[in-house]
């Protein structure tokens, strides 16, 4: 049973927009074999909902995402990408150019 979970897991995910090429996790031939089978399965519209529904995660899961040192390190990745598109960079107080030296 365990290898047609990961089948329908992986043509469910296949199926998702945005997704070009999901990571598969196998450790033995037989599990790389398994989901190499999902490539060609197709999910209909009313088992693409169901498994949508059923792995939906639950309200306020994202709150925990937006802790102290999450929220610093988007502040640094947006004042980092800010400085860059000037050829400027500055990420706590180590500084450079972002303009190669010829």
């Amino acid at each position: 049973m365990a290898g047609v979970v990961a089948q329908v897991a992986l043509a469910w995910a296949m199926a998702k927009p945005g997704v070009t090429s999901p990571l598969i996790g196998a450790r033995t031939v037989e599990q790389l074999t398994g989901n190499l089978t999902a490539a060609p399965l197709t999910l209909d519209h009313e088992q693409m909902a169901r498994l949508d529904e059923v792995s939906a995660p639950p309200p306020g899961f994202s709150a925990g995402l937006a802790s102290l040192a999450i929220r610093r390190m988007y502040l640094e990745v947006a004042m980092f990408a800010a400085g860059a598109s000037r050829g400027d960079t500055a990420i706590s107080s180590v500084s450079g150019s972002a303009r190669p030296a010829f």
